[in-house]
């Protein structure tokens, strides 16, 4: 089992998984502005046992090519990723869409307290504001990009083999579960029989079927994703 906490702080929290999951191989922690090393030493000191299996990076979740030099320094990725950082919408979806790469077929993408997608009134959180809302389009509201999703997960009975929603990366993903503050998102495990159903003789309808409403709602993704484009496009 290897774990990524992304919001470790001090890596108090990261003794919590070591404690929770037996012999983990690593339990790594993301930081935004304290020293790794000194929270790395925190972390020995609650579990001077399991020091070895401990790691903290300092970077920013938002900040692309941290994540990219962070990905290259952990070739063997992670079963778990939880995204407990600065709690940001778009941060949220950045971090998302980074690192869905590393976890491991099987593992499974924690996105914690989206209930930051609902504020809409510019409130500050760890010095950043928050202007969502119920059904603002992304990346403001980062519940609404992860609902695209169940039509990725879906995307075989639509006859669109290739439809994607984060640039390609969630093309493994196999499901996508809405708790009370909080997603999960679950990669399609390495069994090569998982692809094999459900076979083409057992979908209810074809791509002609569903393209009409298909092509409509691809143009609205585009316009989100480019503010100057139009939905009716």
């Amino acid at each position: 089992m290897r774990i990524l906490e992304i919001g470790a702080e001090s890596g108090i929290s990261l003794g919590a998984w070591l404690t929770f999951f037996k012999d983990p191989a690593e339990v790594a922690g993301v930081a935004y502005g304290v020293d790794p090393v000194a929270a790395h030493n925190k972390s020995c000191q609650i579990m001077p046992a399991k020091c070895q299996h401990l790691k903290i990076y300092s970077l920013d979740q938002s900040d692309k090519a941290a994540l990219s030099h962070m990905k290259e320094q952990e070739p063997e990725g992670w079963d778990i990723i939880i995204d407990d950082g600065s709690h940001k919408p778009e941060h949220q979806i950045i971090s998302f869409q980074n690192l869905w790469e590393k976890i491991r077929p099987g593992g499974m993408y924690v996105i914690e307290d989206i209930e930051t997608s609902y504020i809409d009134n510019g409130k500050n959180l760890y010095g950043y504001q928050l202007n969502g809302g119920i059904g603002v389009p992304p990346p403001k509201n980062a519940v609404e990009k992860f609902k695209e999703l169940v039509d990725v997960v879906s995307r075989k009975h639509f006859g669109q083999e290739e439809f994607t929603v984060f640039g390609g990366v969630d093309k493994n993903v196999a499901g996508v579960y809405f708790g009370d503050g909080i997603v999960f998102v679950y990669k399609k495990p390495s069994d090569p029989e998982w692809d094999k159903y459900p076979v083409s003789s057992s979908l209810f309808g074809t791509k002609s079927d569903s393209d009409a409403a298909f092509q409509k709602y691809t143009a609205k993704l585009k316009s989100e994703a480019d503010p100057s484009a139009t939905a009716n496009t």
